[in-house]
């Protein structure tokens, strides 16, 4: 998410507050932002509303509701905590990004919300994901957490300027739960660790997407491939199988995987290499097939004629 992309969000979820909260409520509540993202998107919710400076300060003894902004809530954990410590105000919980069925459990089952308003849906991909596994792995979940989450699903990884959203795994091995993985480098992100100056920063990993497939011949399904160094590492973890290329051979990957046919592939080759079109034909097609009974690369029947 830009901020432009959470500017134009915030003028949405400033328009669903005003239509939700009628007569007058909302100019009588407070407002405060779930650190830290939650302060970040009130500051800009703050200008859409167009609040007084008094609104935006440490909440007492109010007599209007409490606005609890969030940048988003993914199963409502930080926001069950914050109502544990502010225990005697009546509450309107304002996340950025939400799935309406959070957002409905947290209406039904807490009486001091009175609304739950977030400007954009999130996904659950858990459903499609998991298939018949789907109600076990959801009451696994709700087991662990029973008393922290109002809702159990698997949304979109939520990436903002500032940082990204917390995730959370099961490791089946140490039978704990862990800290999910941050894809983002630190650069692209303003939160940043404390005390380290930015110079003596060791660089961090480029984030690469996986192409589109573009013909017949392709990665297999599982296949992550990725450029380390010098060299592409190309992997099939369901298949256990990783490997590294360099040279000729990470050359003749990349351009199978571009132009998805042995000719075209052919073609991309010989621009680069001086080398026989009967020579390179072979070598390219015995790659290709060892790539193939490894499952690394789908070849459909009839790809090498």
């Amino acid at each position: 998410m830009s901020y432009d992309q959470v500017e134009r969000d915030c003028e949405i979820l400033a328009g669903r507050l005003s239509d939700r909260l009628q007569n007058g409520t909302l100019e009588d509540a407070d407002f405060v932002g779930i650190p830290r993202g939650g302060l970040i998107v009130l500051g800009m919710l703050s200008y859409a509303l167009d609040l007084p400076h008094a609104r935006l300060e440490p909440p007492t003894s109010g007599e209007g509701p409490l606005v609890v902004v969030d940048d988003c809530a993914l199963t409502g954990s930080r926001f069950r905590r914050f109502l544990r410590q502010h225990p005697d105000r009546e509450v309107i919980f304002a996340p950025l990004y939400a799935h309406p069925e959070l957002c409905a459990t947290i209406e039904r089952e807490e009486p001091r919300v009175t609304a739950c308003v977030n400007a954009q849906d999130l996904h659950d991909y858990a459903p499609e994901e998991l298939g018949d596994d789907h109600s076990e792995w959801q009451a696994q979940w709700h087991q662990r957490h029973s008393d922290e989450r109002y809702w159990i699903g698997r949304t979109e990884h939520l990436c903002f300027p500032w940082g990204e959203a917390d995730t959370a795994t099961w490791n089946p091995k140490r039978k704990q739960v862990e800290q999910g993985l941050s894809v983002v480098p630190p650069e692209h992100r303003l939160k940043t660790r404390p005390g380290v100056d930015s110079s003596q920063r060791e660089p961090s990993a480029s984030v690469q997407v996986q192409p589109d497939p573009a013909g017949p011949i392709r990665p297999s399904p599982a296949v992550l491939f990725g450029q380390v160094g010098n060299h592409t590492i190309v992997a099939n973890p369901e298949a256990d199988v990783c490997i590294e290329l360099g040279g000729t051979a990470a050359a003749m990957w990349h351009a199978l995987v571009e132009h998805g046919t042995i000719g075209d592939t052919m073609g991309a080759l010989r621009q680069a290499y001086s080398v026989g079109e009967t020579t390179l034909r072979a070598d390219l097609v015995d790659f290709a097939k060892q790539l193939a009974v490894h499952d690394l690369l789908h070849v459909p029947d009839g790809s090498f004629a």
